[in-house]
């Protein structure tokens, strides 16, 4: 009798397995948790070098989580004069030179546009090199 009961207890279990793995699993939504996205936390410095533009730029937040879009734009914000695409890690640093910034007397403007977030249209930095 005990010998039976086992056997049946698992042929039982079996296919109780076998009903599991036959039936679709039904997936409940999750919400999963977002972290913020870090804020551009950067030291810059403009210089005017011989009529050459020159942004120094140093990440002091942490890593960006994707990748900005950095440009060099009249000051009007009309025209597009140079962009660079870049990622930072913590304490990365660079420099873009931009040599025709001369023959903007009312300036350029260095503007950071990362991909992940939104920020609108804002200058970071604006340098006269006539």
């Amino acid at each position: 009798m005990h010998n039976l009961f086992r056997k049946f207890t698992a042929a039982a279990a079996l296919t109780l397995v076998l009903a599991l793995d036959a039936a679709p699993a039904k997936a409940e939504p999750v919400e999963i948790a977002q972290a913020r996205a870090p804020r551009l936390d950067m030291i810059l410095d403009a210089r005017c070098e011989g009529g050459v533009a020159a942004f120094r730029m140093k990440n002091r937040g942490r890593e960006w989580p994707g990748t900005a879009s950095i440009q060099v734009i009249t000051h009007d914000g009309e025209t597009l004069l140079t962009e660079r695409t870049m990622r930072f890690l913590r304490g990365q640093t660079a420099t873009i030179r931009f040599l025709k910034a001369a023959d903007f007397p009312n300036g350029v403007s260095l503007y950071f546009k990362p991909s992940w977030e939104d920020r609108g249209y804002t200058t970071g930095l604006r340098l006269r090199c006539a």
